[in-house]
């Protein structure tokens, strides 16, 4: 997503926020790209403070942490679940039984925290915020985002959302909840849509065929770049395995 967005025209880097910033190791990227403000929100409050001292690393002018879950509507109750993968995987939503074949190796905690939630668009409106790019890391809470967002996406140019194809939070979004939610609020698909990972939204109307056709471009010339990298490590690895018979 970094990569990609280094191409996009400058008045899309205005502001960003990234929700579900866990501890904000993409700092340096956003940095290194221009923009002129970011905001980190991070719902658990434990990884909310390793969160807050990695910032504090950048420019208090551009850098922003927060502390709020976000959600569809301000003032609801959650239960908020924590993984074993140092949070990476916190969610709203316990694991499918998808969710504990593919990542094995990932536990969720028989313990919750209770957290009141927050629309984005209350957040944006008390913080005086009106982002040009969102990003969103919300392990399937994506519709529940963007459905509290009616107002917020209206200023947004590019979203970058974290999908899944199937449910593997249960209850949680899959890639075609998110897809018709923002096809619908105006939005157009960019980059290959994977079995879990990260897509890429252009606000049709705030860009033309051409700026909408290079970014595509890009990202397939980049996704590219990453199969072909992956080749010989693959055939490394079978002739290592092969010499060893």
């Amino acid at each position: 997503f970094p990569v990609t967005i280094h191409h996009l025209p400058d008045r899309t880097k205005y502001c960003l926020i990234q929700i579900g910033a866990h501890e904000g190791h993409e700092a340096g990227l956003f940095d290194e790209i221009g923009f002129r403000r970011i905001v980190w929100i991070e719902a658990d409050p434990t990884i909310f403070k390793s969160l807050t001292e990695n910032i504090s690393r950048f420019s208090p002018q551009v850098h922003s942490t927060h502390n709020a879950l976000i959600s569809a509507s301000s003032g609801k109750e959650y239960s908020f679940y924590h993984y074993s993968n140092d949070g990476a995987s916190n969610s709203i939503y316990k694991p499918t039984n998808l969710f504990k074949e593919t990542f094995a190796e990932i536990q969720v905690s028989s313990e919750s925290l209770t957290l009141i939630s927050t629309s984005l668009d209350d957040f944006c409106k008390n913080n005086k915020l009106h982002p040009s790019i969102l990003v969103t890391d919300v392990q399937g809470a994506e519709v529940e985002v963007l459905s509290g967002a009616s107002k917020t996406l209206e200023s947004i140019l590019a979203v970058e959302v974290e999908i899944s194809r199937q449910e593997i939070y249960s209850g949680g979004a899959t890639f075609s909840d998110v897809h018709a939610l923002l096809e619908n609020a105006g939005f157009v698909r960019v980059t290959r849509v994977p079995w879990h990972g990260d897509v890429i939204y252009l606000k049709k109307k705030e860009f033309s065929m051409i700026e909408i056709c290079k970014v595509r471009g890009l990202a397939m010339l980049y996704a590219l770049q990453d199969f072909y990298r992956f080749i010989p490590r693959v055939f490394f690895s079978l002739s290592i395995n092969h010499w060893h018979q």
